[in-house]
């Protein structure tokens, strides 16, 4: 497995909370976790882990897509959309589920 990372230098936490991230690659079978803001995950073909950020009170609402495969989509605390595409997808959700 192939680990990637972000990283930021000369900017403080604080100064990112703001921003939004989007992450994801054409890499099979990727563990791809979110930041303390809004994120975008993208999985891709594989069986992928996208795991939501823990946000903060007001931020934190993120979208995770597990696209091709079967995939682990595991939502944050906050107002978490999870999308998991083709194939038998395991969503790990918090009790503060909404209906559509």
């Amino acid at each position: 497995m192939n680990v990637y990372s972000l990283i930021i230098n000369g900017l403080s936490r604080n100064q990112l909370t703001e921003t939004d991230f989007n992450f994801g690659n054409n890499s099979e079978n990727q563990f791809i976790q979110g930041t303390f803001s809004d994120d975008d995950l993208f999985g891709s073909v594989g069986n992928d882990t996208l795991v939501a950020g823990e946000g903060s009170s007001t931020d934190g609402d993120n979208r995770l897509f597990g696209d091709q495969g079967e995939d682990v989509l595991i939502g944050g605390w906050e107002d978490d959309f999870l999308f998991g595409g083709a194939g038998n997808d395991i969503f790990a959700l918090t009790t503060n589920i909404k209906e559509f």
